[in-house]
């Protein structure tokens, strides 16, 4: 590793699987969290794993898709996960197998597992990939029921409203997403990537496979089959093994797929999702190592909570300047009515409930960085109610401002 100035930034995105209010929560995280210039010029490797589990793989691809087109200046990497391969394989997006052999010479290695795992068998199967006749089965054992597959694909077909394992899925497959998941690439090797290190930031290479590549074995030769995109291969375990191994010293290796969070030297795992739609969709920064998560929620100073706190106080004291308290004051308006809706006069009560209707801002909790309606809790919440009625503790304004549910407790 090198020391280094060049400090391009660098952004690997876990495993999505389906959840497009994820990964657009997530971009939008990324957007805010990192200067703008840096964003605009960033470098994206996606780790894999855009479809199955969730119920938007089909919207999930149209971003992705449609991302060198809005963002010109970036780069994009987006490799294949597991679950991708399957997929491609099923709509025939794969590149043939080299030498002339068939797809069907893949089945061998896993022909024990056919009728357990329901292979698909349905039209034109004699040409598909094991995992591709894997992804489109359905599972035989009562527990996989709900996912149909080894895979866990119904949700995919769904999202193209077809039903799980239709040949027709095959023929009205969208060209634009299969010329997608054919170009998908298996192996990403970056030079010079920068990392911050106890040391200072350094210069690193950087691998990027989906699974990981196996200790003990020669780095290269793992990564001869991934760069030819050998597909006479049935399973390739630097995309579906469950490894967690280290590259060779020195070299940053980053993959999704193994469901957690994994930081360990240059060893980076980003898969804190693991496919469930309760978990985080996370995503590394380099060279900053920030982990940036799509239920990150920006956080507010404390002197913007306090100018939020006397906004409520002003409206739960009728001092807003509406332009029905304007008019009691003697001051001479054309009208009382609302500007916006035009129909209503306007007072500091048609405000806030124009609002509560129509502004996510109003039910925000400036303290929790939680939604709930905090108007109700104005004056309960009120320093000035609280400190007349404490016998135990006269609290602070910054007390108050703080934390002031917990100054409640004891009145």
């Amino acid at each position: 590793m090198a020391t280094t100035t060049n400090e391009k930034v660098v952004i690997c995105i876990g495993d999505i699987h389906g959840y497009i209010n994820k990964i657009n929560n997530l971009w939008s995280n990324l957007e805010k969290q990192i200067k703008p210039n840096e964003f605009e010029s960033a470098h994206i490797i996606f780790l894999g794993d855009y479809c199955d589990h969730g119920p938007h793989t089909r919207e999930v691809l149209d971003f992705l898709i449609t991302l060198p087109s809005r963002y010109p200046k970036q780069s994009h990497v987006f490799l294949a996960g597991n679950h991708d391969y399957g997929f491609a394989a099923f709509v025939g997006a794969l590149p043939p197998p080299p030498e002339g052999s068939e797809f069907c010479s893949t089945w061998d290695r896993y022909k024990g597992r056919e009728e357990v795992e329901g292979w698909y068998k349905g039209p034109g199967y004699e040409t598909i990939h094991v995992q591709g006749r894997r992804w489109g089965g359905e599972y035989k054992l009562k527990y996989h029921v709900s996912n149909s597959s080894v895979y866990s694909s119904r949700s995919t077909f769904t999202s193209y409203g077809f039903p799980h394992g239709s040949h027709d899925f095959i023929k009205a497959f969208p060209n634009e997403h299969k010329k997608f998941l054919a170009n998908m690439a298996w192996i990403h090797e970056e030079e010079d990537v920068c990392i911050n290190t106890n040391e200072g930031t350094k210069l690193c290479k950087l691998i990027a496979v989906h699974a990981g590549l196996e200790k003990g074995k020669d780095v290269e030769e793992q990564l001869i089959p991934l760069r030819a995109r050998d597909t006479k291969i049935p399973r390739l375990t630097a995309i579906s093994g469950r490894i967690i191994e280290l590259a060779k010293h020195g070299t940053i290796l980053v993959s999704g797929h193994h469901g957690k969070l994994h930081i360990e030297g240059v060893r980076f795992i980003i898969d804190e999702s693991d496919g469930l739609e309760r978990n985080a969709l996370a995503a590394i920064v380099l060279p900053s190592m920030k982990i940036v998560r799509d239920t990150d929620v920006e956080t507010i100073g404390e002197m913007e909570l306090f100018c939020a706190y006397i906004l409520s106080w002003c409206i739960l004291l009728d001092r807003i300047p509406t332009r029905c308290n304007l008019n009691s004051r003697g001051i001479d308006l054309d009208s009382t009515l609302c500007p916006l809706c035009t129909s209503d006069v306007e007072t500091t009560q048609h405000l806030v409930r124009g609002l509560r209707d129509n502004c996510k801002h109003l039910e925000f909790d400036f303290r929790k960085g939680k939604i709930y309606m905090f108007c109700d809790d104005i004056m309960v919440l009120s320093h000035t109610w609280i400190a007349n009625r404490n016998r135990k503790v006269k609290p602070t304004w910054l007390a108050w401002i703080s934390d002031p549910k917990s100054l409640v407790i004891s009145v």
